[in-house]
């Protein structure tokens, strides 16, 4: 069983990217969503700007291999967060997250910028994406709350 981030951990792979770039500004906000919604690659990765719900926020997350879709809740923070990509991420692009150029993110790039971003947080665990969503899990058992 693998071992979930700690708190401490947690908060310092999502101070690694750098938010005032604009690809730092996505990639914070990849991590944060895998953290606190349990987010897989492939999940992230497809994510259309139309699933969010800023309303209600809600993001739905449609049919990933063997699981149905699912309504995730999100908080203000997390919202405000991904309002802030929405407005340097290339325009008129389908996808919540992509390059520059607005190309669709590749599942290699994702994982190597997860294990990049906690090898520069100094974690000496092997940090790697499906981990981030099985912390989400521990944390939700647990009853954590983060902030």
């Amino acid at each position: 069983m693998p071992s979930a981030l700690n708190n401490y951990e947690q908060h310092s792979i999502l101070r690694q990217p750098n938010p005032k770039a604009p690809t730092g500004l996505r990639n914070l906000c990849i991590i944060n969503l895998m953290l606190k919604a349990g987010l897989r690659v492939s999940e992230v990765i497809n994510l259309l700007d139309s699933d969010l719900d800023w309303e209600a926020g809600k993001i739905l997350v449609n049919e990933s291999g063997a699981a149905s879709g699912r309504t995730l809740w999100l908080e203000k923070a997390d919202l405000d967060l991904l309002k802030k990509w929405l407005d340097v991420k290339p325009a008129g692009k389908a996808y919540l997250f992509t390059t520059l150029n607005g190309n669709q993110l590749q599942d290699r790039y994702l994982r190597e910028m997860v294990k990049r971003m906690a090898r520069k947080a100094g974690i000496d665990k092997d940090v790697y994406p499906h981990l981030l969503r099985y912390t989400f899990a521990v944390n939700l058992m647990q009853g954590n709350k983060k902030s």
